[in-house]
């Protein structure tokens, strides 16, 4: 296998939950060693609690097994590829180790409230002291300045104060937020990228890096169009559903079958015209642009009635070989079935030893001479102490004994 890109890059990850794991997924499957630092104590949130979540859904087969905080769903997805090691943060011998291994290290990553590195002593002063070209990347909820620097949120709320919930839903109804924490990924993409950016300075300036990302900032890009119609002139978007304000027809079709859609976009009068004809309806092919705008909710119904009558694949060929934007609305079993998927191996196969063996999402992009992405499974806690603290540190087998007993490290919550 080539190199991977990001081989020599060593991360500190002291980030939990989504936003900030999945910063770190993206670097540590491009190579990077990124080790997740945890505590005994302050575990990443997403295993569970030590005696299984009673949200069962997010064990395989539902079952929490003899090591809850090793199985859940949401921590393996966001955390292979990762070492993981257990340190107590709030311990003078946890602090003095942590600091030992920034000094081996080129970033630090954190997606804590405002404030608490520098509560640890561990502020970026007190790590540029240690390291002076360090990259620390600082990724609260709302950044490190402002008034609302210390406040404490999810992706949900963020989607709520961002804007993105006021322009998501229908007309004459209630905003809506996503039914995933949507703006914990979008935050993470921020998040790599601006890391890269700091390494490629430092490999150029030979000068560290402090990042201050806010993660409301990141999802308020995604409704730019709206802030800057509000700026330009004064007028606040109308929520649309699934459709496009501009063109008709435009939205989610059903389609035979239980829940089953096909979403047809991007209609011109092109597109209209091999429409109307496809759904035999030659007596609407005539209607212009603005009158479909008007008419859409007729338009909509003459649509469905043909839809209703095919699969969501079949609808999907018929309108693609029709020359209409048309896609089958697939849920999880689709994409595991979907051959196009398949074809680019886009899902890997990963055997944990708690989790079992499942398939995963690797990345969507391919470089060349990499066939592989997700190289172990993510580590359970406590898994990679001896290999971090012995190899990287020279620590004995006595020191880390002592250092479990003290409760500072171990493998137990």
């Amino acid at each position: 296998m080539t190199e991977l890109p990001l081989e020599g890059v060593r991360i500190l990850d002291l980030t939990g939950m989504l936003a900030g794991p999945y910063a770190t997924r993206l670097l540590a499957d491009m190579g990077a060693e990124t080790i997740k630092v945890e505590s005994l104590r302050r575990y990443d949130l997403t295993r569970g609690p030590v005696a299984g979540d009673a949200r069962a859904r997010i064990y395989p087969d539902e079952d929490p097994g003899d090591s809850p905080t090793d199985r859940s769903s949401y921590y393996n997805e966001m955390n292979r590829n990762k070492l993981g090691i257990t340190l107590d943060l709030q311990t003078d011998r946890g602090r003095e180790i942590f600091l030992r291994l920034v000094a081996e290290s080129d970033v630090v990553i954190e997606n804590f409230s405002a404030g608490v590195l520098e509560r640890l002593d561990l502020a970026y002063e007190t790590l540029c002291g240690t390291k002076a070209d360090i990259i620390v990347v600082s990724m609260p909820a709302f950044g490190n300045s402002g008034p609302w620097r210390h406040g404490v949120a999810y992706g949900n709320t963020m989607e709520a104060l961002s804007g993105f919930a006021a322009v998501n839903g229908y007309p004459d109804s209630l905003p809506i937020t996503t039914s995933f924490t949507y703006g914990d990924p979008v935050a993470g993409v921020h998040a790599a990228f601006a890391l890269l950016a700091a390494i490629e300075y430092r490999d150029r300036t030979g000068e560290g890096q402090f990042v201050d990302l806010s993660q409301l900032e990141t999802l308020v890009q995604f409704i730019g169009e709206s802030v800057l119609d509000y700026s330009m002139n004064a007028r606040l978007p109308e929520r649309t559903g699934g459709r496009d304000s501009s063109r008709a027809p435009d939205g989610v079709y059903r389609c035979h079958g239980d829940d089953n859609w096909v979403s047809i976009s991007g209609m011109d009068d092109e597109g209209w015209l091999a429409l109307s004809g496809l759904i035999g309806r030659g007596d609407l092919r005539d209607v212009s642009a603005s009158e479909r705008l008007e008419r859409r909710d007729e338009l909509d119904e003459a649509v469905e009635a043909w839809t209703s009558t095919l699969d969501r694949v079949d609808a999907m060929i018929a309108l693609q070989s029709a020359g209409i934007a048309a896609a089958a609305v697939l849920d999880a079993p689709g994409i595991a079935a979907d051959a196009q998927v398949a074809e680019r191996g886009y899902l890997e196969e990963i055997s944990h030893p708690q989790a079992g063996t499942h398939s995963y999402p690797g990345l969507p992009w391919r470089m060349s001479g990499i066939d592989r992405t997700i190289r172990m499974p993510a580590p359970t806690l406590g898994e990679h102490n001896g290999r971090v603290f012995g190899e990287l540190l020279g620590m004995s087998e006595e020191e880390l004994a002592t250092l479990a007993e003290e409760g500072v490290t171990g493998t137990k919550p």
